[in-house]
């Protein structure tokens, strides 16, 4: 492959890969991680509680990235001071350049149990080929059904839960159905 083209599915100005992360205490932080070409040097996130009209600003960090891909930039904005239990709107990207809007849930205070699930390098394929995630919705949908959050036991909280499972699979649905990379580095591959 030629270095002086990129390929298809590299980076471009538009943020993409946006990802949630729980760096702190879950119900007072969250933070926000995308990826962009190199052009792109500085990026936020703007957030809203849900029901306001508050626009809160969060500047974002940033480091390049080197795959077998492309060069990217990646970012990560920490939103904190947030609301227990609470809903927040977010996009991400620079002035030019934004995402769409996406919401996330905060954790209840207090919160002494939980569960999460960790997937690693969900593709499948040749590395340089466009991946296959087909099967990445099922198993998403699988794994919440073997696993229901049990502190969802009102009729609210287990609506939310709902809400939250389709929002997944349509999330996962529209990320892998218009995802052109995905930035991996396979350290495997290098001579020990």
């Amino acid at each position: 492959m030629s270095q002086a083209v990129k390929p298809v599915r590299g980076s471009t100005e538009q943020p993409d890969h946006i990802m949630l992360s729980i760096k702190g205490d879950a119900a007072t932080s969250m933070t926000v991680t995308w990826r962009t070409c190199t052009d792109i040097k500085n990026g936020y996130v703007l957030y809203r509680e849900d029901g306001s009209s508050e626009i809160m600003r969060a500047d974002a960090a940033t480091e390049v990235f080197k795959s077998d891909i492309d060069i990217s930039n990646m970012f990560w904005a920490d939103l904190t001071g947030l609301k227990p239990d609470t809903k927040y709107f977010y996009t991400c990207g620079d002035s030019e350049h934004r995402s769409e809007e996406f919401y996330f849930s905060t954790a209840p205070e207090n919160l002494t149990k939980f569960k999460f699930l960790c997937v690693s390098d969900q593709q499948k394929g040749e590395p340089f080929d466009c991946p296959d995630y087909s099967h990445f919705n099922g198993f998403v949908k699988e794994m919440l059904e073997k696993n229901p959050d049990p502190l969802h036991s009102d009729r609210r909280r287990q609506h939310r839960l709902r809400a939250a499972r389709g929002s997944v699979e349509r999330s996962v649905q529209r990320t892998y159905r218009n995802i052109r990379a995905h930035p991996v580095y396979d350290d495997s591959r290098q001579p020990r």
